[in-house]
C-alpha cells in the first residue's frame, strides 16, 4: 500500500465515535474537563520526525503513530467496556 493510499484509509478515521468526540482538539475545554472527571484516558501518540528517503514523507512515524492510537480509541469504544480515550495531539 502506498503512503498516500495509507493516509487516506487511516488518516480520516472517525472524529466522533458514537456521539463522543475522540481527538482532545476537537473538543472545548469544558468537554475536556467533563471527559477528564469521568475517568478518560488521554493517548498521547509518539513518533519520530526523520528522514525516510524519497519514497515518504518525513512525518511517517507521527502520522502512524496518531492513526494507531486512534483505531485503538475506535476499538475502545466498540468493545464496550466504558472507557472512553480521548486522542492527544
Amino acid at each position: 500500500m502506498t503512503v498516500p493510499a495509507a493516509r487516506s484509509r487511516l488518516g480520516n478515521l472517525a472524529r466522533v465515535w458514537h456521539g463522543e468526540r475522540m481527538r482532545f482538539g476537537d473538543c472545548t475545554y469544558q468537554e475536556i474537563a467533563a471527559l477528564a472527571a469521568a475517568g478518560a484516558v488521554a493517548m498521547m501518540p509518539l513518533g519520530c520526525t526523520e528522514q525516510q528517503g524519497p519514497h515518504m514523507p518525513v512525518d511517517f512515524d507521527t502520522w502512524f503513530a496518531e492513526a494507531l492510537v486512534t483505531a485503538a480509541a475506535a476499538d475502545q469504544a466498540e468493545a464496550g467496556h466504558g472507557l472512553h480515550m480521548l486522542v492527544c495531539p
